[in-house]
């Protein structure tokens, strides 16, 4: 063990002694380098005294918190940091210790609150990242424990989800903004500055797309902000083969206008059985998710291929009772589709959020259809989606 090293772990050791609370120091994985006698006594049975290496996550009961502690100890950036929190919203306790361990020169980066339960006991659980020497360790902290019945840890879960879903929503509607502000500004520039503004024709089909852009990303953002865990669906009796239809249709232009900016031929292919049986579905947010899922295969072209085609299909399987909406390219294709469909999960290096699938995963399962994505990388991708009649 190096000097420092062990000045590090000594200057710890006897810092977290003097925590009137459970206290534990953790390396990025989770795994336990120091912990005071209380969090001993609290947490580790005989059988886990006995072990030379602990593990944070495997005393933690919740899948969930187990996730959000890790997420922590893997972006602590993306956690409050500590210069904005107010003196008022802490714990006098955590704010009298953040000033003491950066008097040690120890500097307190940023620093996350998760409620935790531990054999019916809930604890307010603090972590908090240290600097020091630039080492990187985390600071844990079991503050103030309750006895809790079945019915309140359950109302503390819930709401705990609720307030994650509502950063969570916070966050996309941000990334959202961000997204359409710069593709505004990439293309208004590119009027601009390199003078195609001089030109009718394509000054056209610039503006065209800033102001589909601009309407895309305005529909987005009024259907994230009615987003719910579980949505409020207003179905509606349609003339099926109508509506997919004038959605493969309006594609169909959305396409033409990529292929003239880009200067090249993706070709779109579309085939809709006639008479369809109708369906009942919320049309605004069902086109949502359609249409996000043919922007994907659109945006993720492999534009080196001779040959680029997106491929839209819907048939009625009498047998099951469903209609089938195929979306197929061939384009770069997916490695991993474990992931599709959580937010800001992207499968390229292309630009993205990765906020598409999200969103029209999420509509779609409220609307009952099954989901199959077949992918295989630089061959394409195959989206099946069951709608039930």
């Amino acid at each position: 063990m190096s000097s420092v090293h062990k000045k590090i772990v000594d200057i710890i050791s006897n810092l977290i002694e003097l925590i009137k609370f459970p206290a534990v120091v953790l390396d990025k994985k989770s795994n336990t380098i120091l912990f005071n006698s209380i969090f001993k006594n609290i947490f580790l049975d005989n059988e886990n005294n006995e072990k030379k290496e602990i593990i944070l996550l495997d005393i933690i009961q919740s899948q969930e918190n187990k996730e959000k502690i890790q997420f922590f100890l893997n972006n602590p950036s993306k956690s409050p940091f500590l210069a904005n929190i107010s003196k008022d919203l802490l714990e006098p306790f955590i704010y009298n210790l953040l000033n003491l361990l950066n008097a040690l020169e120890i500097k307190t980066t940023n620093l996350t609150s998760i409620n935790v339960v531990y054999k019916n006991n809930i604890f307010e659980l603090i972590l908090i990242r240290l600097i020091l020497s630039n080492k990187e360790l985390f600071l844990a902290i079991f503050i103030s424990p309750k006895a809790m019945d079945t019915e309140n840890i359950n109302n503390i879960v819930l709401l705990n989800k609720e307030i994650d879903f509502l950063n969570k929503k916070i966050e996309i509607l941000a990334s959202i903004i961000n997204k359409v502000l710069t593709t505004t500004k990439a293309f208004t520039e590119t009027l601009l500055l390199d003078g195609y503004y001089k030109d009718p024709e394509v000054s056209k089909n610039l503006i065209s797309i800033i102001d589909k852009e601009a309407k895309e990303g305005i529909k987005l953002i009024l259907n994230i902000l009615k987003l719910k865990e579980t949505l409020n669906l207003n179905r509606q009796r349609i003339n099926t083969y109508d509506y997919f239809l004038s959605i493969a249709q309006n594609f169909n232009s959305k396409v033409i206008d990529f292929n003239t900016v880009n200067s090249k031929n993706v070709l779109f292919k579309y085939f809709i059985q006639p008479n369809l049986p109708s369906v009942s579905i919320d049309t605004d947010k069902f086109t949502l998710a359609i249409n996000n899922i043919l922007d994907n295969a659109l945006k993720f072209q492999d534009l080196d291929k001779e040959e680029n085609y997106i491929d839209f299909k819907v048939v009625y399987e009498s047998n099951e009772n469903y209609i089938n909406i195929i979306i197929s390219d061939n384009g770069i294709g997916i490695e991993d589709t474990s992931n599709i469909g959580e937010p800001f999960k992207t499968f390229s290096s292309k630009s993205g959020l990765g906020l598409g699938l999200y969103v029209a995963k999420n509509i779609l399962k409220e609307h009952d259809c099954n989901l199959e994505i077949n992918s295989t990388p630089n061959k394409g991708t195959t989206f099946t989606i069951k709608l039930p009649v």
